[in-house]
């Protein structure tokens, strides 16, 4: 008798750890990670059933980092923006002036937070 595919797929969910890499602020796999987890616990797995984590790797970039968030914006699975602890999620617009807000109070302890603006001017 085979075993029930549910029960199998928490087993080696539960049973292995993944690392998902981000390298210069590129989220783009960790955005592919939380589709793909929003699929299989739709399917039956408890999301608390897989252990993954962020490897981080190389430096701050603020485009890639941008375009991460707004993929996780605009991805209904992953808590975003100002009202991440109320569960909702402000207009991108609002959240993007907030964030250029904050990369102005984070330039001087980081200056690579802004090679891509010298980099156009």
């Amino acid at each position: 008798m085979l075993p029930d595919p549910v029960q199998s797929l928490l087993f080696w969910y539960a049973n292995c750890h993944f690392d998902i890499p981000v390298a210069d602020c590129d989220g783009s796999m960790d955005v592919l990670w939380r589709r793909h987890c929003e699929i299989v616990h739709g399917n039956g797995i408890p999301a608390r059933a897989s252990k993954a984590k962020l490897t981080f790797a190389g430096g701050p970039n603020w485009r890639n980092l941008m375009a991460w968030l707004r993929q996780c914006h605009g991805d209904k699975s992953v808590p975003c923006g100002l009202g991440a602890q109320s569960g909702r999620c402000e207009p991108w617009k609002e959240f993007e002036e907030v964030m250029e807000r904050l990369r102005y109070i984070v330039e001087p302890y980081e200056p690579r937070w802004r090679d891509d603006v010298d980099a156009v001017a």
